[in-house]
């Protein structure tokens, strides 16, 4: 190919342009996004649904999307709970023994829930754990006493109670365990691995990764407690229950939406 005298020229011209320099003090597109998203954040948006898909893109945007992409995605969701947490706190509110219930009556089951509402709770990543402590106090004080007063205290014992329980039951097959200790069969069997799922217990507000479905689980087997949870997924022929069974025992129902668990009061 034969490069003319203009074509040349330009090519001169192109590189006499210096690189455009970042503008001072724009901010990154990751941060702009996350501003976005604390600004508008309620619910974690169902990404399995068509709205669900566009209200994330429009908090999030093209540029927040490719940034985090190149971080971290599987942190977007935590990244958006955080900035969830601190939008709530902006706006003091009540502490979780103390939050408001919700006029909306649930309607999962028409009959044992007919009337039931929820206690909402700050999506921070503790949501989980902050739920159980709300719908202990709803059961009485015998329940209240099993449980540390925190989600971080929970975490902690939570980690201890799977540590142990690990060593007693590593040696036994998944179909010879009782239900409440399912998920032991989960855990990986190398131990670096299983260290690192265990740490990522133990870190407030961290849930979102492989040990997180686990939480409900843990909790309802470390308190010893029965644990229902209400999905789309589950109804009153096939409830999702976690625990011991045991028909004398009170239950403590939360109710599971768009990835953020809420206490259920009757």
């Amino acid at each position: 190919m034969r490069v003319g005298l203009s074509t040349g020229k330009r090519r001169e011209r192109e590189a006499s342009v210096p690189t455009r320099a970042p503008t001072p003090g724009r901010e990154p597109a990751s941060k702009r996004a996350r501003l976005q998203a604390k600004e508008t954040c309620a619910a974690f948006p169902d990404l399995n649904t068509v709205e669900g898909q566009d209200a994330f893109f429009h908090m999030i945007g093209v540029e927040g999307i490719e940034q985090c992409f190149r971080e971290d995605l599987r942190n977007v969701e935590q990244l958006y709970w955080q900035k969830a947490a601190e939008h709530a706190q902006s706006e003091d509110p009540a502490p979780i023994d103390q939050a408001p219930v919700r006029d909306a009556p649930v309607r999962i089951h028409p009959t044992r829930f007919a009337n039931a509402k929820t206690q909402p709770v700050t999506g921070d990543g503790d949501c989980a754990l902050a739920a159980i402590c709300a719908g202990a106090t709803h059961l009485g004080d015998r329940v209240v006493a099993k449980l540390p007063s925190t989600p971080a205290g929970m975490r902690q014992q939570m980690v201890a109670h799977v540590e142990r329980e690990y060593v007693r039951w590593r040696d036994t097959p998944a179909s010879d365990m009782p239900d409440e200790k399912q998920y032991l069969a989960v855990l990986p069997r190398d131990d670096h691995e299983r260290h690192r799922m265990l740490a990522q217990l133990a870190t407030p507000g961290s849930w979102h990764h492989d040990i997180g479905d686990l939480y409900v689980a843990i909790a309802a087997d470390t308190f010893d407690l029965q644990i229902e949870v209400l999905t789309r997924y589950a109804d009153h022929e096939h409830p999702l229950v976690f625990g011991a069974p045991d028909p004398h025992k009170p239950r403590l129902v939360l109710r599971l939406e768009g990835g953020h668990y809420e206490t259920v009061v009757d």
